[in-house]
């Protein structure tokens, strides 16, 4: 069940507490203000006059505020908020004393102020917690700080009603002005600074409005958020006007003000039921979208009350929607959506943006009443309350549009820390190309060694003039023929002629292969099978085989023989020049020679296994693949199989005596393979599989293939179970390890290295399965990258973790985001467990059920760390659990369980742990 009590750290303790107490102290002296504002100007003058008050409202609003940001700079948030605050107390307690003269501007400028007080101090407070904290400590904490705004106003109007019983209502001003002074120095003085960020650049004149302006209109979401303003605050003025001018013509003038109190008391109480109860729950559960699309939703069902003609009644219900949730859910959702801004986008834009939607709101709301008068002649509850459904359902359908664009924001921000680093070769200009056809000519071999090198990667080979074959070192002259020869060049063949006359033996060998590849001579191998060097001459025989030559078969006899029983150049000279001219007659020949002691003969058969494309190679192409110098190559020939040999690479992935070392290489195999038939195989592998080392780079190869077609079906069903499987492990370490370390406060003897290394390796197993779990969570969700969230909530910055954390919550549905967010959030093990969901229950057992639990499931190294530690307390109850244990292929644990029984039999009688 959620709680909607969010919890509070103990480091997060004073700030929230200050936060809240200032917010608290803010709201009542507001609650004060607005009770005498509302009861002294509806008793004095009509409610036809209030759209001039909202007008002018908002024009002062928006000169104080560039005022503020003058006044401003230089100085933090907390200084600022604080300056507001007496600043504010010092104008109220002013208008009180005006009040006395009983004069109409006194009360017009006391209801503006009450409107101007409102912004201004409200924009300093939010924007000085946007800088304390991140989004997921502001979704946690902001619905606790939420509810001073509450009690505060709750208080204020509680007030306001027993003050309006004694007093005339012009003395709540006094108690308003007061309430603020002593909010700024009490509670406000408490508040933490935040960590200094960059000071926004300031600019001139009407630079200062015109830059947040366009900041703000360059911005997608930015233009969003300030259109969610502008369009609630345009429903809100509406409905409270829509509620004054009723309650006006309803209540008698020396009502009023108790009418107010009343009211508003009433309302701050469901407001703050709705914050306590239903503030918290909802934004974990429903997401910013959703629940800033209840109040207007709510508001759509009063205006049609209204606009049916039900009076009073219908108005007292739509403001009561207002009342109960502008203050709570609505503000507390839509202050969230600051805290993903950069500090100093947030400290450019907020203010700006708040006193914009709100007062330019109000505004365009005045502007709307006046002219709904001047056209229908007189005021018209109906049309007003239509406008009120209309606009309430655009904001409804804007709020719903935000998600993306509020996620984006995330994304962004892990993008810019989790760039990977890809260097690639620059493209060649004609300058460059020049530098390196010089080079060729060089005479230090390594120069033209890289210069070749560079073209043949840029594609540039055609551009290698032939006469480099005339080249004195003979590396260079053998590169120089395998590129042309790649190439499927011919303009170097006359030059051929020459080369088979060569002093250096592995010239002429090289010759000879590229001619099969590019220019065969069946009477050219024949002259060249007689060459005094047996490099040569194994060269030759393939070439004689290959091309039909009269002595094929005192050839193929001969290459059969050097294969068996040839030296090592010879050897290695006839796989090369099988590569060079593959066919089926050399089959037995390459299986002869995979298995020979060189790795440089072994590396060119798998070349030449390569080109020829036999399934009689996969078994020696299997065996090749532990060995790092043959893997590239070996994979390389395993994956020109195709589909064709997939079957049997799945039968050996399903082997499990075949070998950890080939079957652990094995899912990258078949993963490149890249087909829908090769991802089914490794997930139904990977859902029996039971080597962990297996399962991990069956993971990594469905991610690659997931990675280059997010399209490829995967059988959903399994991976859901996976992720289940692996968040019920994670919390059974968690369980385990809490009730080991339990276990050891209470009896002290339990406290040895072994037990201190069982909790280690309980840690490293937590780890892995964390990291399988986002390894599976990607391969559900292709189209979002799980993999800089990995990154994101393992970072010890604590902006990075939010984000990370803000896009699982609005990524994953329950059951699973609850408990996906349980493990990821820093929560003690048993607050973790607790919240588990349906994918664990938690055991209740003792600590010698702990380790029986560690016997029965755990891999090698944690049984054999749990025997031993059985033994060295020892445990008799446990000890029958180890002579049943099962032998290991490596023959450790039964190593480990006779220490064990010797330890046991060590430790005097009555010295045991129980």
């Amino acid at each position: 069940m959620l709680n909607p009590f969010p919890e509070i750290r103990p480091e997060e303790r004073r700030a929230t507490l200050a936060a809240l107490l200032t917010l608290l102290g803010m709201m009542a002296a507001h609650a004060l203000l607005e009770t005498a504002r509302d009861a002294l100007f509806l008793a004095k003058l009509p409610a036809h006059r209030l759209p001039w008050v909202y007008l002018t409202v908002a024009l002062i609003t928006f000169g104080v505020f560039t005022i503020q940001q003058i006044l401003g700079r230089g100085t933090s948030q907390k200084i600022r908020l604080l300056i507001s605050l007496l600043a504010s107390s010092g104008i109220t307690l002013a208008l009180w004393r005006l009040t006395s003269r009983d004069q109409d501007w006194v009360l017009f400028a006391l209801y503006v102020w009450a409107g101007v007080l409102a912004s201004l101090i409200g924009v300093r407070f939010w924007t000085f917690l946007g800088d304390l904290f991140t989004v997921s400590e502001a979704k946690r904490l902001y619905a606790v700080i939420g509810a001073g705004s509450v009690v505060g106003a709750i208080l204020g109007s509680a007030a306001a009603r027993l003050l309006v019983m004694a007093f005339d209502p012009r003395h709540l001003i006094l108690a308003s002005g007061l309430t603020l002074a002593a909010t700024a120095a009490g509670p406000g003085l408490l508040l933490p600074r935040p960590d200094p960020s960059p000071a926004p650049h300031t600019h001139p004149g009407s630079e200062r409005f015109l830059q947040p302006l366009r900041t703000v209109w360059g911005r997608p979401y930015l233009r969003r958020v300030a259109a969610l303003l502008l369009l609630s605050t345009i429903s809100l003025t509406l409905v409270d006007y829509l509620f004054k001018s009723i309650v006006s013509e309803a209540v008698p003038p020396e009502r009023l003000g108790a009418f107010f109190a009343t009211a508003y008391l009433a309302f701050n109480l469901l407001s703050l039921l709705v914050q306590l109860f239903l503030v918290g729950i909802l934004v974990r559960s429903l997401g910013v979208g959703g629940v800033l699309s209840i109040l207007p939703a709510l508001l759509i069902l009063g205006g049609l009350g209204v606009a049916s003609g039900l009076g009073l009644a219908a108005a007292v219900v739509l403001k009561t929607f207002d009342g109960s949730l502008r203050y709570s859910l609505h503000r507390t959702t839509a202050e969230v959506l600051y805290v993903p801004l950069s500090t100093e986008l947030r400290n450019r834009v907020k203010g700006f943006m708040d006193v914009l939607g709100q007062r330019g709101g109000q505004a365009l709301a005045s502007l709307g009443i006046l002219g709904v008068v001047a056209v229908a002649g007189a005021y018209d509850e109906r049309i007003l309350a239509l406008a009120v459904i209309l606009l309430a359902g655009a904001w409804v359908l804007l709020a719903r549009s935000l998600l993306e664009p509020y996620l984006g924001l995330f994304r962004d921000s892990l993008s810019e820390v989790s760039l990977e680093s890809r260097f690639e070769f620059p493209a060649l200009d004609i300058a460059s190309l020049e530098t390196l056809i010089e080079a060729l000519s060089s005479t230090n071999d390594a120069e033209v060694l890289a210069a070749l090198g560079i073209l043949a990667e840029q594609e540039r080979t055609h551009l290698i003039p032939a006469l480099i074959l005339y080249h004195p070192s003979s590396p260079v002259v053998i590169r120089a023929l395998e590129l042309f020869s790649q190439a499927g060049r011919e303009d170097f063949v006359p030059i051929t002629d020459r080369l088979l006359s060569h002093e250096d033996p592995e010239v002429r060998a090289a010759t000879l292969r590229t001619r099969a590849w590019v220019a065969p001579d069946a009477a050219l191998f024949d002259r060249m099978v007689e060459d005094p060097s047996s490099v040569v001459r194994s060269t030759a025989l393939v070439g004689t085989i290959s091309y039909g030559s009269t002595g094929a078969g005192h050839a193929q006899r001969a290459i059969e023989e050097i294969a068996e029983r040839g030296s090592h150049t010879e050897q290695l000279a006839l796989a090369r020049a099988i590569r060079s001219s593959p066919g089926a007659a050399y089959e037995s020949v390459l299986l002869t020679l995979g298995e020979s002691p060189h790795p440089d003969v072994r590396e060119a058969v798998v070349l030449a296994m390569r080109e020829l494309q036999s399934f009689a190679f996969i078994p020696i192409l299997l065996r090749m693949l532990p060995e790092r110098s043959l893997r590239a190559a070996a994979r390389s020939a395993l994956i020109v199989l195709g589909n064709q040999g997939l079957v049997e690479l799945a039968s050996a992935l399903e082997n499990p005596t075949l070998g950890q070392r080939i079957r652990r290489q094995l899912p990258r195999v078949i993963s490149d393979l890249d087909s829908e038939e090769a991802a089914r195989i490794l997930l139904q592998q990977f859902a029996r599989e039971q080597d962990g080392g297996v399962r991990y780079r069956i993971l990594r190869g469905l991610g690659r293939m997931r990675k280059r077609n997010p399209d490829l079906p995967l059988d959903t069903e399994l991976l859901e179970k996976a992720v289940g499987e692996t968040l019920e492990q994670i919390f059974w370490v968690l369980d385990a390890r809490g009730r080991l370390e339990a276990g050891a406060g209470q009896d002290p003897r339990r406290n040895t290295p072994v037990q201190a290394l069982i909790l280690s390796l309980l840690s490293h197993k937590k780890e892995l399965a964390f990291e399988r779990l986002f390894r599976l969570l990607g391969l559900l969700h292709p189209l979002e990258d799980l993999r800089s969230m990995y990154r994101g909530v393992r970072s010890r910055n604590r902006s990075l973790r939010s984000s990370s954390t803000e896009l699982l919550e609005n990524l994953l549905d329950p059951p699973l985001r609850g408990a996906v967010l349980a493990v990821i959030e820093d929560l003690p093990d048993e607050v973790r467990v607790q919240r588990a969901g349906p994918y664990y229950r938690r055991r209740a057992g003792d600590y010698q059920a702990t380790l029986r639990e560690l016997l029965s499931r755990g891999g090698v190294g944690t049984r054999c760390l749990a025997a031993y530690h059985v033994g060295e307390l020892p445990l008799p109850g446990l000890l029958d659990d180890l002579a049943g244990l099962p032998v290991d292929e490596g023959g450790l644990l039964p190593q480990v369980v006779a220490r064990a029984f010797r330890l046991a039999r060590s430790v005097p009688e009555g010295e045991g742990s129980p």
